[in-house]
């Protein structure tokens, strides 16, 4: 787990688990959040998910599971620079030591079979990994990194990856435009991604009642073309409504059609299911004092609701 001194010491800063982040390969955080964190306009949220405390929890005894495996020996380091580019930052789990290919990289992870992990090779590891890997090798200038991956609690797998001349350049030359963009203050395209929508959000939760007057062309033509791509996407609704209606007319009461030249429909009733409710009007009519007492009042904090609404005579 990174110490304050460390969390401060990122924000000036690229980290390994960055490296993924600024390339737009992290299923985790948008190029757009994590500018506006180093730039201290978006707090970077310290809150813990579930799984980032277990990942902290079982830190060493995912490490202990790869020094058995393995036979190698792991040993810490505290945060290193990269000698020519400073701000290139690298927190790594362990280091690996007394190998014949010199030191190396640990990094110890922790997944859930349930989330898509299906790692049998090297090669399956995530985008995300080996980006953080590469970038690891980079700062320390060593050849070979390895992952220690503890998959729920009834599978464990570890793999290498070697050094990659090439990404290192390529990431380098990422995180090097990035930083110059959180230096002058040049935000990288919003992407369409549910990360950047949730951090808007977070952002602007309630509105001020101001009119504002907005002249970039750019924008302009964004919310033409949302109002276009929404009156498509409400004509392909109702175009999809018609062609289901069509085949399940056809279906009738059957439960599957097989369309020659095509493959086949099939249109069937879900077994049913058994739920308990409340019988709210037997309760106020045989207690009624306990059902006015149920009642309690909450404030419900209202949502931005977002719309365009084009000029009339305007089009998309």
């Amino acid at each position: 787990m990174l110490t304050v001194e460390q969390k401060e010491m990122r924000k000036g800063g690229i980290g390994g688990s960055d490296a993924a982040v600024v390339c737009g390969l992290s299923p985790f955080k948008s190029p757009y959040q994590l500018y506006l964190e180093k730039r201290g306009e978006a707090p970077a949220s310290d809150e813990e998910t579930l799984q980032q405390r277990l990942g902290n929890l079982l830190e060493a005894p995912v490490a202990e599971l790869y020094s058995e495996q393995t036979g190698r020996t792991l040993r810490r380091q505290p945060m290193a620079r990269h000698i020519q580019y400073p701000w290139m930052l690298a927190n790594i789990d362990r280091q690996i030591i007394k190998d014949p290919r010199g030191p190396g990289i640990y990094e110890g992870k922790t997944t859930n079979e349930w989330s898509g992990a299906d790692l049998h090779g090297a090669e399956d590891i995530p985008d995300y990994y080996y980006l953080q890997g590469q970038h690891y090798m980079a700062v320390y200038d060593y050849v070979w990194a390895s992952f220690g991956i503890l998959i729920g609690t009834a599978r464990f797998v570890w793999f290498d990856i070697e050094r990659n001349d090439e990404v290192i350049a390529e990431l380098i030359a990422r995180e090097a435009e990035f930083m110059d963009r959180v230096l002058n203050g040049n935000p990288p395209p919003i992407d369409g991604s549910a990360r950047t929508a949730d951090l808007i959000k977070r952002l602007y939760p309630t509105d001020t009642g101001k009119l504002i007057t907005i002249d970039a062309p750019e924008l302009i033509r964004a919310a033409a073309d949302l109002d276009g791509i929404k009156a498509r996407i409400k004509a392909d609704e109702t175009e999809k409504t018609r062609l289901e209606n069509m085949l399940k007319s056809a279906i009738g009461d059957a439960s599957e059609a097989v369309l020659n030249g095509f493959g086949s429909i099939t249109w069937k009733r879900s077994k049913d299911s058994q739920r308990q409710m409340l019988d709210e009007e037997k309760l106020k009519a045989e207690f009624p004092e306990a059902y006015a007492a149920c009642f309690i009042t909450k404030t419900q904090p209202g949502s931005r609701r977002f719309l365009v609404k084009p000029a009339k005579g305007t089009q998309a």
